[in-house]
Protein backbone atom coordinates (compact mmCIF):
# COMPACT_ATOMS: atom_id res chain seq x y z
CA UNK A 1 0.00 0.00 0.00
CA UNK A 2 1.28 3.43 -0.49
CA UNK A 3 0.25 6.18 2.06
CA UNK A 4 1.30 10.12 1.93
CA UNK A 5 1.90 12.57 4.33
CA UNK A 6 -0.41 15.29 3.31
CA UNK A 7 -0.20 18.16 6.11
CA UNK A 8 -2.58 21.32 5.11
CA UNK A 9 -4.24 19.54 2.80
CA UNK A 10 -8.05 19.34 2.38
CA UNK A 11 -10.24 16.29 1.79
CA UNK A 12 -10.19 17.70 -2.01
CA UNK A 13 -6.61 17.40 -2.31
CA UNK A 14 -7.12 13.38 -0.74
CA UNK A 15 -9.71 12.54 -3.51
CA UNK A 16 -7.21 13.82 -5.89
CA UNK A 17 -4.29 11.96 -4.84
CA UNK A 18 -6.63 8.52 -3.23
CA UNK A 19 -9.41 8.68 -5.80
CA UNK A 20 -10.40 5.03 -7.34
CA UNK A 21 -9.48 6.42 -10.72
CA UNK A 22 -6.17 8.72 -9.67
CA UNK A 23 -3.55 5.62 -9.40
CA UNK A 24 -1.54 7.93 -6.77
CA UNK A 25 -1.72 6.65 -3.18
CA UNK A 26 -3.80 4.22 -1.66
CA UNK A 27 -4.34 6.80 1.35
CA UNK A 28 -3.42 9.62 2.77
CA UNK A 29 -2.10 11.14 6.21
CA UNK A 30 -3.87 14.18 7.02
CA UNK A 31 -3.01 16.22 9.99
CA UNK A 32 -5.75 18.50 10.99
CA UNK A 33 -7.23 16.64 13.97
CA UNK A 34 -3.29 16.58 15.46
CA UNK A 35 -3.18 20.47 14.90
CA UNK A 36 -6.43 21.69 17.28
CA UNK A 37 -6.01 24.07 19.76
CA UNK A 38 -2.24 24.91 19.03
CA UNK A 39 -0.13 25.67 22.33
CA UNK A 40 0.45 29.23 23.27
CA UNK A 41 3.89 28.08 24.44
CA UNK A 42 6.18 28.21 21.13
CA UNK A 43 8.88 26.30 22.43
CA UNK A 44 6.47 23.32 22.71
CA UNK A 45 6.63 23.71 18.73
CA UNK A 46 4.96 20.78 17.93
CA UNK A 47 4.54 18.58 21.43
CA UNK A 48 1.08 20.39 21.83
CA UNK A 49 -0.61 18.36 25.03
CA UNK A 50 -3.38 21.20 24.72
CA UNK A 51 -6.29 19.55 24.81
CA UNK A 52 -8.32 20.26 22.04
CA UNK A 53 -12.06 21.07 21.81
CA UNK A 54 -14.34 18.65 21.60
CA UNK A 55 -16.58 20.34 18.96
CA UNK A 56 -13.24 21.24 16.79
CA UNK A 57 -12.64 17.47 16.86
CA UNK A 58 -15.68 16.27 15.93
CA UNK A 59 -15.95 18.87 13.14
CA UNK A 60 -12.70 17.45 11.78
CA UNK A 61 -13.46 14.16 11.70
CA UNK A 62 -16.68 14.19 10.29
CA UNK A 63 -15.63 16.58 7.91
CA UNK A 64 -13.00 13.89 6.79
CA UNK A 65 -15.65 10.76 7.21
CA UNK A 66 -18.17 13.04 5.25
CA UNK A 67 -15.50 14.51 2.61
CA UNK A 68 -14.19 10.97 1.34
CA UNK A 69 -17.18 9.02 1.76
CA UNK A 70 -16.85 6.37 -1.44
CA UNK A 71 -14.74 8.99 -2.81
CA UNK A 72 -11.03 8.84 -1.05
CA UNK A 73 -9.46 6.82 1.71
CA UNK A 74 -8.33 8.47 4.96
CA UNK A 75 -6.17 6.65 7.40
CA UNK A 76 -6.88 7.11 11.03
CA UNK A 77 -4.45 7.80 14.25
CA UNK A 78 -4.83 9.66 17.05
CA UNK A 79 -0.80 10.46 17.21
CA UNK A 80 2.83 9.29 15.82
CA UNK A 81 6.29 9.88 16.64
CA UNK A 82 5.53 13.52 15.96
CA UNK A 83 2.85 13.85 18.59
CA UNK A 84 1.93 13.88 22.22
CA UNK A 85 -0.02 10.32 23.24
CA UNK A 86 -3.64 10.15 22.44
CA UNK A 87 -4.48 10.07 26.09
CA UNK A 88 -2.71 12.84 27.52
CA UNK A 89 -3.95 15.12 24.14
CA UNK A 90 -7.69 14.11 23.24
CA UNK A 91 -8.56 11.95 27.01
CA UNK A 92 -7.79 12.13 30.31
CA UNK A 93 -4.27 10.91 31.36
CA UNK A 94 -5.46 10.89 35.27
CA UNK A 95 -4.70 7.38 36.91
CA UNK A 96 -8.45 7.29 37.50
CA UNK A 97 -9.55 8.05 33.80
CA UNK A 98 -6.24 6.41 31.70
CA UNK A 99 -7.79 3.15 31.01
CA UNK A 100 -11.24 4.30 30.50
CA UNK A 101 -10.00 6.87 27.83
CA UNK A 102 -7.84 4.62 26.01
CA UNK A 103 -10.59 2.75 25.53
CA UNK A 104 -12.91 5.28 24.05
CA UNK A 105 -10.19 6.42 21.91
CA UNK A 106 -9.57 2.90 20.44
CA UNK A 107 -13.33 2.51 20.01
CA UNK A 108 -13.74 5.61 18.23
CA UNK A 109 -10.72 4.99 15.96
CA UNK A 110 -11.74 1.53 14.63
CA UNK A 111 -15.87 2.44 14.42
CA UNK A 112 -14.96 5.23 11.81
CA UNK A 113 -14.06 4.36 7.99
CA UNK A 114 -10.63 4.30 6.93
CA UNK A 115 -7.85 1.74 8.13
CA UNK A 116 -6.45 2.36 11.62
CA UNK A 117 -2.99 2.82 12.61
CA UNK A 118 -2.18 2.07 16.27
CA UNK A 119 1.27 3.81 17.49
CA UNK A 120 3.56 1.31 19.19
CA UNK A 121 2.41 2.14 22.94
CA UNK A 122 -0.95 3.65 22.40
Amino acid sequence: ITVGEMPGSTTEDAIKYTGLNSHKLNMVFQFEHVGLSPNPDVRLGKWNDQPAKLTELKASLNRWQTGLDGKGWNSLYWNNHDQPRAVSRFGNDDPKYRVLSAKMLATTLHLMQGTPYVYQGE
